[in-house]
């Protein structure tokens, strides 16, 4: 019976949880930093979120940047848009739209044989990146670059787990990146108020509320109000949860991720 007991309460940091452990079960408390700490993991510089960019393009970025480790990122439109869970053309316009606003270039390879084959991306440096870099680069705008820079600028960045992005949409995706950051230690819940999510995002109050909501009801995160001692609101807190087996979220289709970027537009 005692060892029933301890099995119920086990949570994700208790056992110092790390990659392939069988005794993370899914509903069970989590600490995403040690959990995902060997899983393949989206790193996003958190100042693209400033940017005029979509959410489903600041991830696609983020899994350019996966996919390109230190140089070369050779990388099909049909797995990026099966890793982002949409379809091969709505992964196609976010390629686009980060080659027209100059995050990245794309050079096109062919085959020996004629024909084309996988394109390669490439970072471009640009104005954007020249005013936000944590570190001064000397480095002509419109260049290329290698993608491993990111690493030795040092670049503060939120992560987000590779199969998590194809079960919520790319905002709530964004969304656990910033709550994840708020963590401390091996902690597997943070404290953290609406306002200043909406700070680190750059989002509206109303449009944090609802992609934190999908978290919860997605079986991400758990959220519990807290109320001080005079009975006002004060920061909620945010459990992180391995989800069930059962639950099969789905993937967002197309039309739910357009609608998506046009609501990040008009916040």
């Amino acid at each position: 019976m005692e060892s029933g007991k301890r099995g119920s309460n086990n949570t994700g940091r208790s056992r110092k949880n790390r990659l392939g452990q069988t005794d993370v079960r899914p509903g069970l408390l989590i600490n995403p930093w040690i959990y995902y700490a060997d899983k393949q993991r989206l790193v996003i510089p958190k100042t693209l979120l400033e940017s005029s960019l979509s959410a489903g393009a600041i991830l696609a970025f983020g899994l350019l940047r996966m996919h390109g480790g230190k140089n070369h990122c050779i990388v099909g439109q049909a797995r990026l848009a099966d890793e982002l869970g949409v379809s091969v053309r709505t992964a196609r316009r976010y390629v686009r739209e980060l080659v027209a606003n100059h995050f990245i270039r794309t050079t096109i390879r062919g085959k020996q044989e004629g024909g084309r084959t996988t394109d390669e991306y490439h970072p471009v440096w640009n104005e954007f990146w020249r005013k936000k870099a944590p570190n001064p680069l000397n480095m002509e705008i419109g260049r290329t670059f290698e993608w491993r820079r990111f690493v030795t600028l040092k670049w503060p960045s939120y992560f987000i787990p590779l199969d998590l992005i194809s079960a919520v949409s790319a905002c709530a995706a964004l969304c656990w990146g910033a709550l994840s950051a708020e963590l401390r230690n091996s902690e597997s819940e943070c404290q953290v108020s609406r306002a200043k999510l909406s700070r680190r995002l750059h989002w509206s109050r109303r449009k944090v509320l609802a992609y934190t909501t999908e978290l919860r009801t997605k079986g991400r995160v758990w959220i519990r109000a807290r109320n001080g001692s005079n009975n006002e609101r004060i920061a909620n807190l945010h459990r992180f949860v391995l989800p069930k087996k059962n639950e099969q979220p789905g993937k967002p289709t197309a039309e739910t991720n357009e609608e998506e970027n046009r609501a990040s537009v008009r916040s």
